[in-house]
């Protein structure tokens, strides 16, 4: 076990799906606090409870563990689909999920992934906050701000700009950004990335040319 996982509390995580339940004792051996749902109303409301900081779907039949999206809010966990092998090729992969794993799990795998996860999430900000340049977002407060100066974003404007940070480096297309804020449902067309790209450009011009645009593709934060 990595020195670095024992010193730390354990590892909350949510397990989301039919299955959930037989998952429980390879994540507690990998040493995390597991909470498991079979439905979508008890995942919301653990979500809230438990407040977990990874979220595992168990995906054993194409699209089975999309209904995620449903879970708000959708920015403040990692989300791992666990997928069968012999389903591989056939699980729709939301893209709100950054990671996978393939079962069975093995509690070796588990600490490891963990390690990487809250590695990567202090690099974007271990004290509820994300940075790039002069610009500092609180998480806990929804609050915006460059050199100290609040900057008034819709919600909308908000949760993409998370999403770019939370993400940086990793090229998102129109249509994995219209799944993540505005979900699975919404049937407007990808221009409304497009114009909150540019909302945002305008609003916080300090970072205007960290997010990229990947010509026919989508975006990606440099910053």
């Amino acid at each position: 076990m990595f020195l670095d996982t024992m010193l730390r509390p354990p590892c909350k995580v949510l397990v989301y799906g039919k299955e959930a339940a037989a998952l429980r004792p390879a994540l507690e051996q990998a040493g995390c606090v597991a909470a498991v749902a079979t439905d979508e109303a008890a995942a919301a409301e653990l979500k809230a409870t438990h407040r977990p900081e990874v979220i595992f779907g168990v995906g054993l039949a194409p699209g089975a563990a999309g209904r995620l999206h449903r879970l708000p809010p959708k920015l403040d966990a990692i989300y791992c689909l666990l997928v069968e092998r012999r389903a591989l090729g056939q699980t729709a992969v939301s893209p709100e999920y950054e990671d996978f794993l393939v079962l069975p799990l093995a509690p070796a795998e588990i600490e490891a992934r963990v390690y990487l996860w809250r590695w990567r999430r202090e690099q974007l900000g271990s004290d509820g906050v994300l940075r790039s340049g002069p610009l500092v977002v609180d998480l806990a407060n929804y609050r915006v701000t460059v050199e100290g100066a609040p900057v008034a974003l819709t919600y909308k404007e908000y949760e993409l700009l998370c999403l770019l940070l939370r993400r940086r480096g990793q090229v998102l297309t129109r249509d994995q950004i219209l799944d993540i804020i505005w979900g699975p449902d919404y049937y407007g067309g990808s221009r409304t990335v497009d114009v909150h790209v540019r909302r945002l450009r305008t609003k916080l011009p300090e970072i205007a040319d960290s997010i990229a645009t990947v010509h026919g593709v989508g975006y990606r934060f440099d910053g």
